[in-house]
C-alpha cells in the first residue's frame, strides 16, 4: 500500500470532521494515489468513511472506483452517498454490472434506481434482468454491435466507429442474419487485415457461443479455459442477445470461489441484504 495512502487513511480516521482546507489536501492526494489502492481503501472502511472518499474524489475517479468495487459493497454504500451520487454512479455502470448491484438491494430501492435511468438505458438493463438469476444471461452485456453478413468490411469499420463506446467490446465481433440470428463470429484484426470491399462473410469463423439461459458458472469456466477475449450470447432461437468478456467470466469465477470459500469456512454472507428497508427518499 503507498505512503498517500497509508496517509490518507490516517487523516480520515482521526478526524471527526473533515475541515475545507483539509478536504482540499485529501483530494489531491485521492487524485494522485493509484486507483486500486483508492478501491482497496474503500473496501476495507465502514460506509459513510466509504462515502466521504467518494466524494472526495474528482467526478471521474469516483466514477472508476464505484464501478470497480464488489456489488455488496456498493450495496453498502447507496445509504451513505444520497440520492444524487448514487443516481449518477449507477446510470454509469454497465447493464450487467447494474444488474449484479440491484441483486444486492431492496425491490424499493432497486426500483426506484431503475425509474431514475432514461428509458433507453433501463431498456437495456431490463434484458439481463430477464434472465434468471444464476444464468449468464443474467452475466451478460447487451450491449454488442450488430454486425450483418451482408456488410462489407468498410461498412463495419465504420459501424465500429460510430458505436465504439457505446459497446463492450469490439475486438470479438459477431456475424448476425437481418434476425439477428448468429451465424459466425469475426475480429478488429481480421478486418483491419482484409480490402474495404471484402464481404465480413467471408472473414468469418465459426461461433463459440452460449446460451442465455446457461449456468452461469459452468459457463464462464468452460469460457476460460478455450482462452477467448469474448463469446456470443444467444436466446433458444440462436438470436444474438449479448457477449460474455473475459473480464465478465473471471468476476463470475472469482464470486462463486468466494462463496464457496465461505460456506467451507461457516461464514457465508446473509442472502437477504443489509439494507433491508428502503433508504432512498422520494
Amino acid at each position: 500500500m503507498s505512503e498517500v495512502i497509508d496517509r490518507l487513511e490516517h487523516i480520515i480516521r482521526s478526524e471527526r470532521q473533515i475541515r475545507p482546507e483539509r478536504a482540499e489536501e485529501l483530494s489531491e492526494l485521492l487524485d494522485e494515489a493509484p486507483i486500486k489502492d483508492v478501491v482497496a481503501l474503500v473496501e476495507r472502511s465502514p460506509a459513510t468513511r466509504a462515502a466521504l472518499i467518494l466524494r472526495l474524489l474528482s467526478r471521474r475517479r469516483s466514477i472508476g472506483v464505484f464501478d470497480a468495487l464488489d456489488s455488496a459493497h456498493q450495496a453498502d454504500l447507496i445509504d451513505a452517498l444520497g440520492d444524487t451520487a448514487v443516481y449518477e454512479f449507477f446510470a454509469e455502470l454497465d447493464p450487467d454490472d447494474r444488474v449484479s448491484l440491484l441483486d444486492e438491494l431492496p425491490a424499493e430501492i432497486a426500483e426506484r434506481l431503475l425509474k431514475a435511468l432514461e428509458d433507453s438505458e433501463r431498456d437495456v438493463t431490463g434484458v439481463v434482468l430477464g434472465y434468471p438469476k444464476g444464468s449468464i444471461g443474467r452475466r451478460m452485456s447487451p450491449e454488442v454491435p450488430h454486425i450483418y453478413q451482408d456488410m462489407t468490411v468498410d461498412d463495419v469499420l465504420a459501424k465500429l466507429k460510430d458505436v465504439a463506446g457505446d459497446v463492450e467490446t469490439i475486438y470479438t465481433l459477431p456475424v448476425i442474419t437481418e434476425d439477428r440470428v448468429l451465424v459466425g463470429v469475426t475480429s478488429l484484426r481480421a478486418l483491419f487485415t482484409a480490402a474495404g470491399e471484402e464481404g465480413v462473410d467471408t472473414l468469418m469463423n465459426t461461433p463459440v457461443y452460449a446460451g442465455a439461459q446457461d449456468d452461469a458458472e459452468e459457463t464462464a469456466r468452460w469460457f476460460l479455459a478455450l482462452d477467448l477475449l469474448a463469446m456470443p450470447v444467444v436466446d433458444d432461437s440462436d438470436r444474438l442477445v449479448g457477449i460474455l468478456t473475459v473480464d465478465d467470466a473471471m468476476d463470475i469465477v472469482e464470486d462463486a470461489d468466494s462463496e464457496d470459500t465461505a460456506r467451507s469456512g461457516a461464514s457465508e454472507p446473509l442472502q437477504q441484504p443489509y439494507l433491508s428497508t428502503p433508504l432512498l427518499k422520494v
